[in-house]
């Protein structure tokens, strides 16, 4: 047997239950290296044989070598390692600081929220009483205002929605409070957390208090009361909590750049690196070897700032100076670290964009290296990318702030509904994309319809329009001009035959 250690002693004497842990993990690599040493010995043994067969069959990546890089092994029985509350707070800052500073994180999250959010999501009431539906969106389009939705006064419900994405995929959670008053608050992810002092006989999880069946039923959020931190406790009914979770069991979210930090840390380095070559080179980088009195005889003299006269060293492109025939100079000559810095830095650059779906393409804005089927295929899956966010933002975030603030007007008596069971019923219309050819997209449209195999209301939501908004103003504009006597210009691809 072998002798105990000091370390394991001490461990023993304190920390029973680890050494425990460490004792089963320290059996286990022995039997494995000894049945390992001794494979022709227990050939014959069937145990031995069905072991030795399952060593050789794992998978390669479960066993680490010197090329592979080492990975945090899970403490759990289901393989889950729940993300620790000082990690999530140190990659919130590291993502912050990327979207203060960093010269592409910004600019991704900037390129996500236009392709996103855009010009805000259009509310389309889907009551059978049409006076109904036309009550509802005009309050609605009232209540978009940043003088009614936004606690501050700040921020209109567009403006709202883009910060609460931003925050949401920057951070990895982000929550808003539903104040009595029918007004919304943003509150940061790290603003959510325990209690300083938590009540008896509650489960709090990094500030979501949660019921026996994993269920949250309130959030706890921090706040500052006579200069000192206060915790508040809100509802789960008057709390949106919007989190990006990658597994089931989550309660907190993670930062969407949480994966590809050291992407950028590579970038930036690749690029600080190329750029001290290139100035290195355009000015001459000298070692002189020599007498260190010979070669700075022939320099012209200036005092600095201790009044000490010294030797003016500086150096011009193309310039020439003639020194002493004892001194050796040897010029330093920068190499570049990559020939291919264009196409290494875009290789780089589209690793960051996977993340949220963006495409080298859209993150540099620049088309030039991309032709007309390329662009086409990346940006269509681009949109299939950000239409599954839009879906996700209406579900968790638009469609429930509609039917909490619906039914404070229906309490109010702003909203006479009846005893209607459909009251709740609506559409959002998300922000649509413009058409890549529009020509050959606008003919297979109209073919599509001919076919029956869409409509005109889906079509004009893929682009972000109502349809039946448009259609009142067609015939508000055609009113207008049968009244100006002016005839309506057709194509002739749209005119009818017995128009002609």
């Amino acid at each position: 047997m072998k002798t105990e250690s000091r370390v394991d002693r001490l461990i023993r004497n304190f920390f029973p239950t680890w050494q425990v842990k460490r004792d089963h993990a320290r059996a286990w690599s022995e039997y494995y290296q000894f049945v390992g040493s001794n494979t022709s010995k227990f050939a014959n043994s069937t145990f031995n044989s069905r072991n030795k067969a399952s060593s050789s069959s794992s998978y390669r990546g479960a066993v680490g070598s010197r090329v592979d890089q080492t990975w945090i092994e899970s403490e759990s029985s289901t393989g889950i390692r729940h993300l620790r509350k000082a990690n999530l707070y140190q990659l919130r800052d590291r993502a912050r600081q990327l979207d203060r500073d960093n010269m592409l994180a910004g600019p991704i999250l900037d390129r996500a929220v236009e392709n996103v959010v855009w010009s805000g999501f259009k509310l389309q009431a889907r009551t059978g009483s049409e006076d109904l539906n036309s009550r509802i969106e005009g309050l609605w389009r009232e209540y978009e205002d940043k003088d009614n939705c936004d606690v501050r006064g700040i921020l209109s419900l567009s403006e709202i929605t883009e910060h609460v994405f931003r925050n949401t995929y920057r951070d990895g959670d982000c929550g808003i409070n539903l104040i009595s008053d029918g007004r919304v608050e943003i509150i940061a992810g790290d603003l959510i957390d325990n209690p300083i002092k938590a009540p008896d006989g509650v489960r709090i999880i990094d500030g979501i208090q949660i019921a026996r069946s994993g269920k949250p039923t309130n959030y706890w959020v921090k706040g500052y009361k006579n200069s000192k931190t206060v915790s508040m406790s809100i509802d789960a009914s008057d709390f949106i909590f919007l989190a990006r979770m990658r597994r089931s069991s989550a309660l907190r979210g993670e930062p969407v750049f949480s994966n590809v930090f050291p992407l950028f840390d590579q970038i930036d380095g690749y690029i600080d690196s190329s750029v001290v070559a290139a100035r290195m080179a355009a000015l001459f980088g000298l070692i002189v070897r020599g007498e260190s009195k010979g070669p700075y005889q022939t320099l012209p003299k200036k005092d600095d700032a201790s009044g000490i006269s010294r030797p003016i060293q500086g150096l011009e492109p193309g310039m020439i100076r003639r020194m002493d025939s004892f001194s050796d100079i040897f010029q330093v000559k920068p190499e570049q670290p990559h020939q291919m810095f264009s196409e290494f830095t875009s290789q780089l650059i589209r690793f960051t964009g996977l993340s949220l779906g963006l495409p080298l393409e859209l993150v540099m804005l620049d088309f030039s290296r991309s032709n007309y089927s390329n662009t086409r295929g990346v940006l269509l899956q681009t949109q299939r990318t950000h239409r599954k966010i839009q879906d996700w933002l209406i579900r968790n975030f638009l469609a429930r702030l509609y039917k909490w603030r619906l039914r404070k007007w229906i309490e109010s008596g702003e909203i006479n509904s009846g005893d209607r069971e459909d009251v709740y019923s609506h559409r959002w219309i998300p922000p649509g994309w413009s058409w890549i050819d529009p020509h050959k997209e606008m003919e297979g449209v109209a073919l599509a319809l001919d076919m029956g195999l869409t409509t005109r209301s889906d079509e004009a939501a893929k682009q972000g329009r109502d349809f039946e908004e448009m259609v009142k103003i067609r015939e508000f504009e055609n009113e207008l001009l049968r009244n100006a006597g002016i005839v309506e210009s057709r194509s002739k691809r749209t005119r009818d035959v017995d128009d002609d």
